[in-house]
């Protein structure tokens, strides 16, 4: 089995699913499915991990010999103390690629991400940032810490191995070309960066179902 040798390590809601997308379909790039496997942050608890045993993770690049470049995307790994360190140990020769914008508008797109799939009661924006408290595994003040935990991962990452892009400042086509040359494939020529998971509106229906789902995989409940 080829392991990964290139980790989107950060930060959610900042297009890290649609670049994996985007690589995916590159014909010389294995990417993950599930894209977030969250296997190496052990920190967390278990139920914010999709993936909890090696021989689980490993199956997710049995067929990812013959490509140059293998990958998967666990947002979270950027605010995990021992996601990095364990990745390295994995595989010494990792490469890292963060995704970020503005803390604030970071705060906000998580919100609504919070309240669409459950895991956020308050719908006032400002009401659940003064109280910081939701379901998920990161409060807003830990999320829009990403540069604070960016300087923190440059003192565990060899030099020439961790690629920051700001979805802010650069088109997703810049940071794709960016991305292939930091992975050493070439570039495909791609032109087309259509919108992926973009936030939807939020429904009482979609937050129950949501909730359903996490309650199966924890209890690993068959259909």
């Amino acid at each position: 089995m080829q392991k990964p040798n290139f980790f989107i390590i950060g930060t959610p809601k900042c297009a890290t699913t649609g670049l994996a997308t985007y690589l995916r379909e590159h014909k010389d790039i294995f990417f993950s499915d599930p894209k977030e496997p969250r296997y190496f942050s052990t920190d967390f608890p278990e139920k914010h991990r999709r993936i909890s045993t090696l021989e689980e993770y490993e199956k997710l690049f049995e067929d990812a010999d013959g490509f140059a470049a293998v990958g998967e995307g666990s947002a979270y790994y950027l605010f995990s103390a021992v996601a990095v360190p364990n990745i390295l140990k994995y595989n010494p020769d990792a490469k890292f690629i963060v995704l970020v914008k503005d803390p604030m508008n970071l705060a906000k797109s998580w919100h609504k991400h919070l309240v669409h799939n459950g895991y956020e009661n308050t719908t006032d924006f400002e009401k659940a940032l003064a109280t910081d408290r939701n379901k998920s595994a990161l409060t807003y003040k830990e999320i829009m810490a990403w540069p604070e935990r960016i300087e923190w991962v440059k003192q565990h990452i060899p030099e020439g191995r961790l690629l920051v892009c700001n979805i802010d400042t650069e088109s997703m086509a810049s940071i794709y070309r960016r991305v292939l040359a930091f992975l050493g494939v070439e570039d495909d020529g791609r032109t087309h960066f259509p919108r992926i998971n973009k936030g939807k509106p939020t429904s009482l229906f979609r937050r129950i179902l949501f909730n359903l789902q996490r309650l199966r995989r924890k209890y690993k409940i068959a259909l």
